[in-house]
């Protein structure tokens, strides 16, 4: 199990961003330990109770939405993963990593807003109110987090007054 684990640590250590979904981890895992199948859930309860990593649950979680196969596939094709995420406790994210996770998930959630846009149903007056009021905050938080990203503190504050 130490070497199983360990390679999770190298995973974690090596990934893009600081928090990563355990499923997204697991799915590594399984390519270099075919032989240890284990479900997302047994992998997060194993993570749980080591000293190295920290988990952090979803307000989005399997057991608590019930999601078909086929939306939880539809999801991650569009780069939603749900359930909890995973951070090495040594790997702690600097102010610029915390801002371009933020802003590469407002990206996400943007894109993903878009799709629902195009595949909304026709003549649904209050779908198409809900997609374009969510768009556009997506939109405004991506500006914002874009500024952060560039040290523009003062200009975010100064917009978060102006949308009271």
């Amino acid at each position: 199990m130490s070497e199983f684990l360990n390679k999770a640590e190298e995973i974690l250590q090596n990934a893009e961003f600081f928090l990563v979904p355990v499923t997204v981890l697991n799915r590594e895992l399984k390519k270099n330990f075919p032989e240890k199948v284990l479900s997302d859930e047994q992998l997060t309860e194993i993570l749980r109770h080591d000293e190295r990593f920290r988990i952090f649950s979803s307000s989005l979680e399997k057991e608590k939405i019930n999601y078909t196969p086929a939306s939880l596939f539809l999801l991650e094709e569009n780069g939603i993963t749900i359930g909890p995420r995973v951070m090495l406790k040594s790997r702690t994210p600097t102010k610029k990593e915390v801002i371009d996770f933020l802003l590469d998930k407002a990206n996400q959630t943007f894109e993903t807003l878009k799709k629902a846009w195009e595949m909304r149903p026709p003549n649904d007056e209050y779908t198409e109110d809900q997609l374009l009021e969510a768009l556009a905050k997506a939109q405004r938080l991506q500006r914002q987090l874009s500024k952060l990203a560039q040290g523009d503190l003062k200009e975010v504050e100064k917009e978060r007054f102006r949308n009271l």
